[in-house]
C-alpha cells in the first residue's frame, strides 16, 4: 500500500462509489472510478480525458498489470503487481514510445538482468541484479 498515491488512499478510505475528480499539481484533473470495495478498477485521467494510469485493486492492493501513460497517449510504463508488490516484468518508455528500460522485480526488489536503452533505441547498458 506504500506505493499507492496518497490521494488514492484517501479516496479508498472514504469508501465512495461515485466518480471523484481531484486536482493534482494544480495543472491536471485526475478521475478515479471505483467499481466496488474489494476489486476496484482504477483509471486516472489527464484533464483531456485520456488515460494517465490504469490498473486493478484486489483486496485493497495493486494487482496485475498497471499501465501509465504520457500526456501524448503513448505508454510511460507497465508494471506487474502481486499482492501490492512489484513482481514480474517492468517496462519504461520514452515519450515517443521507445523503450527506456526492461527489468524484473521480485517482492519490490530489482531482480535479474535489466536492459537500459538510449532514446534512439540503442542499448545503453545492462545490469544484473540477481543475488
Amino acid at each position: 500500500m506504500k506505493r499507492l498515491l496518497p490521494v488514492f488512499m484517501i479516496l479508498v478510505a472514504c469508501g465512495s462509489n461515485e466518480q471523484e475528480v481531484i486536482k493534482e499539481n494544480k495543472a491536471e484533473e485526475i478521475t478515479v472510478q471505483q467499481q466496488n470495495h474489494s476489486n476496484d478498477d482504477v483509471r486516472m485521467e489527464f484533464a483531456d480525458g485520456s488515460p494517465k494510469l490504469v490498473g486493478k485493486m484486489v483486496n485493497g492492493q495493486r494487482s496485475g498489470i498497471w499501465t501509465s501513460y504520457h500526456s501524448n497517449g503513448n505508454k510511460a510504463s507497465e508494471n506487474e503487481y502481486i499482492n501490492g508488490l512489484l513482481n514480474g516484468k517492468t517496462v519504461s518508455y520514452y515519450v515517443d514510445g521507445t523503450i527506456r528500460y526492461i527489468g524484473y522485480y521480485t517482492n519490490n526488489e530489482k531482480d535479474g538482468v535489466w536492459q537500459f536503452f538510449n532514446s534512439d533505441g540503442t542499448e545503453a547498458q545492462t545490469e544484473n541484479f540477481s543475488e
